[in-house]
């Protein structure tokens, strides 16, 4: 099939049509463990990266997420920063969307599921993972360049967004699977005590997905610190951002030279005081994202690990 063909699919009907019939099933759920070795057959099939006909390469394009556990965390001050860069084009909050999404995929997993155990009611095809994965992930992209798509779809050399309802260990491996050679930004406090200078959050269940959040982010990037980093919102420097963006990201030829400060003091504000907060001519022709078949089953290995890990330490004595 040519690449004409394939664009010419709309993911997005495909989305609504199974999450009418999926939402629907009232099938028994995997527990934990079945879901892991679910996985684990998945990864260990061709771990390739380029799929057949009717999917897509998912390292294609160079993905970038901040992610924060809760709101007043940096993430905004983040999003600016690396919107400044030449190429990249980062969208703020959707409402978490991509959840309703998660629970589409769990849902096609288990159908998928059913129909391996021989289940008479769930007899059919079986429903092409990759597929919804490369659905999935062209859906993003739309939501993020907008109306300007067929404009900036041939611009952008780095696309992604933030989002402060992912700090998750369920969405950080499901976004694994949708975007296996993403990067990612954790935003976070350091002090998860810190009192909450606006009235737009409940300042309990903030502190308390700070907490979590941190400890989450912490030993992920543990795991995973080629693809992830770390920004504090206690720590904030330009030395720090022009090591994620030289170390992590790849650009060269321009640094950061101030940092904005986006919501401060409580408000939902843009920081007015600094025009651009990068200087030089930015050189992103060695910006590439792409993980061997290898690395990705590796990190996903290692995503199973904290889940187990997880399990172990929620399971009754």
């Amino acid at each position: 099939m040519s690449s004409v063909a394939r664009k010419s699919r709309c993911p997005l009907l495909v989305l609504l049509s199974l999450s009418v019939e999926l939402f629907a099933i009232l099938a028994a759920r995997d527990t934990p463990q079945q879901r892991l070795e679910h996985d684990e057959l998945h990864h260990r099939r061709s771990s390739r990266l380029v799929e057949d006909e009717g999917g897509c390469d998912l390292c294609e394009d160079n993905w970038l997420f901040i992610l924060s556990g809760g709101g007043r965390t940096g993430s905004t001050t983040a999003l600016s920063m690396f919107n400044s860069v030449p190429g990249f084009e980062l969208s703020g909050e959707h409402y978490g969307l991509l959840k309703e999404m998660e629970k589409l995929f769990q849902d096609v997993k288990l159908t998928t599921g059913q129909m391996s155990r021989g289940v008479v009611a769930f007899a059919g095809n079986r429903v092409d993972e990759d597929y919804i994965a490369c659905s999935v992930q062209h859906l993003t992209k739309r939501i993020i360049l907008g109306a300007q798509y067929d404009t900036l779809i041939h611009s952008a050399k780095v696309i992604g967004f933030k989002e402060i309802r992912y700090g998750s260990l369920d969405m950080l491996r499901f976004l694994h699977r949708i975007f296996p050679c993403a990067r990612y930004i954790f935003s976070y406090r350091d002090e998860t005590d810190a009192p909450v200078r606006t009235a737009a959050f409940d300042q309990k269940k903030l502190l308390d997905r700070w907490e979590q959040a941190s400890g989450l982010f912490h030993r992920v990037h543990a795991k995973l610190n080629s693809t992830t980093s770390l920004l504090a919102l206690e720590q904030l420097s330009v030395e720090h951002y022009n090591r994620v963006l030289r170390d992590k990201l790849g650009v060269q030829g321009c640094e950061f030279s101030a940092v904005v400060h986006d919501n401060a003091d409580g408000g939902f504000r843009p920081d007015q005081s600094v025009s651009s907060p990068l200087s030089g001519e930015c050189d992103l022709s060695a910006v590439s994202f792409r993980l061997s078949p290898g690395e990705v089953t590796a990190a996903a290995a290692a995503l199973q690990d904290l889940e187990r890990e997880n399990n172990a330490t929620a399971a009754p004595m």
